[in-house]
């Protein structure tokens, strides 16, 4: 049986078609990422009225792409993208309103589960923390013989340290580092294990850069 899914991100915007009997083993049977790039477009706390509209326009586009694989309505999450926003609820509302899809947020530590699930069935670590970079947030899991221990959400995504660090043309280093390890320091799970798995566009953006 095939589900879409599409998540809402702070950086892209991705529809993933999956099997669910196979939904740990096999690659998704279609996958599309639009870079949306919301959290740029946050102003006073809101989501502008410009970004909703992209927004709504994709989720449509996507669901149309669904229809042809499946009869199955999409499953729709948000992140960091609209968590904590002033007008989640309105942009949640105009979603539902123009595409019939319902739209759920879920909260940071839901997410570092959901990645903590993806990651443990793609890699053999018996112990260790995975690590979700996404643009708005960073989620930490540790975790020992598959069992979770400790998470955390963190507000070091990678989209809102660079509008924070980087101005007039200038890369603030030393007081974005110094931002990292004082929230690091403070609030993630310690470090288990020897393994640390890690997951989201940025990592794989990261590893593009190091190949």
């Amino acid at each position: 049986m095939l589900y879409p899914v599409i998540d809402i991100g702070s950086n892209t915007v991705k529809l993933a078609i999956l099997n669910k009997e196979r939904l740990f083993w096999e690659a998704p049977v279609y996958f599309k990422a639009v870079p949306l790039n919301l959290r740029s477009h946050v102003v006073d706390g809101k989501l502008t009225d410009e970004a909703t509209s992209s927004l709504c326009q994709w989720i449509a586009a996507f669901q149309e792409i669904a229809r042809r694989f499946t009869p199955n309505p999409p499953l729709a999450f948000a992140t960091a993208s609209l968590r904590g926003l002033s007008n989640a609820t309105e942009v949640l509302n105009q979603i539902r309103a123009t595409c019939g899809v319902t739209a759920f947020i879920i909260s940071g530590n839901t997410e570092a589960y959901f990645s903590f699930l993806g990651a443990k069935n793609s890699v053999n670590a018996a112990s260790g923390v995975t690590v979700d970079l996404g643009g708005g947030s960073t989620e930490i899991l540790s975790f020992e013989r598959s069992r979770v221990l400790d998470s955390a959400s963190l507000p070091l995504g990678c989209l809102t340290l660079y509008q924070k660090y980087y101005q007039n043309g200038e890369y603030h280093l030393e007081e974005c580092r110094r931002e990292i390890r004082s929230i690091l320091q403070q609030f993630a799970p310690p470090l288990t294990g020897k393994s640390i798995l890690l997951s989201g566009g940025s990592a794989k953006a990261v590893l593009k850069y190091k190949n």
